[in-house]
C-alpha cells in the first residue's frame, strides 16, 4: 500500500503474486490479498468519515 499526498492507493504487489515462483509464497499473497484490500477499503472509508467532518 502506498500513500502519496495523502492519497491511499491499491497495493502496487497485487500483480507480482502472478509472477511469484516459489509455491509458498503464491499461496501467502494468495491469502493476503483479500485482507490488505479489506484494510484498504477501511482506510478509505474512514479518510472520507474525516474529511467530512
Amino acid at each position: 500500500m502506498e500513500c502519496a499526498n495523502g492519497t491511499i492507493t491499491s497495493p502496487s504487489h497485487c500483480s507480482g503474486q502472478a509472477e511469484a515462483k516459489d509455491a509458498d509464497l503464491k499461496a501467502l499473497a494468495s491469502k493476503m490479498l483479500p485482507v490488505v484490500q479489506g484494510h484498504l477499503k477501511h482506510a478509505r472509508e474512514l479518510s472520507t468519515s474525516v474529511a467530512s467532518k
